[in-house]
């Protein structure tokens, strides 16, 4: 479109000028806005990390206790077992000594021993 065009329509050197100004600050009103949403989003996405990175702080830290709890109850069932063991073989020796006893106290040698 030429000038003389422009003129019959209504555009003057003022308007172009005008509407350019215009165009222009929206233009920077909308990189202003986007950059506002990616600034905000940026700040979210860091929340979120560190809400996350709390939480599985958190979680490791429960699944360790639960690891110690697990290991110190094993430990226990072991030392238990152990003396369990340790109560039986009291008990057979005891046991084995009393009826060697009997079997010598009626002149009988022990011929089956409890081995």
């Amino acid at each position: 479109m030429n000038q003389d065009e422009r003129l019959l329509m209504g555009y003057t050197p003022f308007d172009r000028n005008h509407y350019e100004a215009e165009i222009k600050r929206q233009t920077q009103h909308m990189q202003d806005t986007c950059h506002a949403i990616v600034d905000d989003m940026a700040n979210l996405v860091s929340e979120l990390a560190n809400i996350l990175s709390d939480h599985m702080e958190s979680q490791v830290a429960d699944i360790h206790r639960r690891f110690q709890t697990q290991a110190q109850e094993i430990q226990e069932k072991e030392e238990y077992q152990e003396s369990l063991h340790i109560q039986l073989l009291t008990f057979v020796g005891v046991m084995k000594s009393a009826y060697t006893e009997l079997f010598e106290s009626m002149g009988q040698p022990s011929h089956g021993s409890l081995s």
